[in-house]
């Protein structure tokens, strides 16, 4: 099963949903690691083999972060970025999660879509 680092962005209830799916799920909130850099959140990602669960557009640069050096970056793309559609949105993202689409790859999921990117190179 994925284990997800949730990055200070994500909201507590959003949090509990994962967790009520039965997700190991680390919230850097949570840890000595809040206010770590961007590039810190991945080097811990990686450290931790878990999947980032972010709001951070900046993780869907794909030349800065690649995702085969990651366990997997999910990015939720939604305007308002309000708990309740965040939270809609990862739970639906969490019933039809497979795996094996999400590890090393860039997950953006929005209300309407998930796209899924591997590396350019």
């Amino acid at each position: 099963m994925l284990r997800f680092l949730a990055d200070e962005n994500i909201f507590p209830s959003t949090l509990q949903i994962i967790r009520s799916k039965g997700y190991d799920v680390l919230d850097i909130k949570e840890t000595n690691f809040s206010g770590i850099t961007d590039a810190e959140v991945i080097q811990l990602a990686q450290k931790e083999d878990r999947v980032l669960l972010t709001l951070d557009r900046h993780f869907t640069n794909i030349f800065l972060f690649p995702p085969s050096q990651t366990p997997g970056i999910v990015v939720v793309r939604v305007k308002p970025a309000v708990p309740a559609k965040v939270d809609a949105i990862v739970a639906q993202f969490l019933e039809h999660l497979k795996p094996e689409e999400v590890r090393g790859a860039l997950s953006i999921i929005s209300e309407r879509w998930t796209r899924t990117f591997r590396d350019a190179l």
